[in-house]
């Protein structure tokens, strides 16, 4: 996946989790350590985020099991070494979409 399309999946649900939270750009941005510029530009895809700014946004969105695994996939990065809850919601996600080990 480019660059390109790694930020705007990412941004994509970035957005997501934060509207469903119900919570603004600058609430969330407060909650990250981030400026509210920072989460306008990551929702709208004009910015790949970096490891620090997706563990960050993971924690402040309280992201826990398959739906921090997914945060971390789209942006192209997971946590390692994973704990059990996660490593075992990897797996489930892999099935879902049908990712298998060969």
């Amino acid at each position: 996946m480019a660059p390109d399309d790694t930020a705007v999946r990412f941004g994509l649900e970035l957005r997501y989790w934060r509207e469903r939270q119900c919570l603004s750009q600058a609430w969330l941005a407060g909650l990250a350590g981030y400026s509210p510029g920072a989460v306008s530009r990551l929702e709208s895809g004009t910015r790949v985020p970096s490891r620090q700014t997706v563990l960050a946004l993971a924690d402040a969105l309280y992201l826990t099991g398959a739906a921090r695994v997914r945060f971390l996939s789209l942006a192209g990065m997971l946590e390692y070494p994973l704990d059990n809850d996660t490593a075992a919601a990897l797996c489930t996600w892999q099935r879902n979409v049908g990712i298998t080990a060969d």
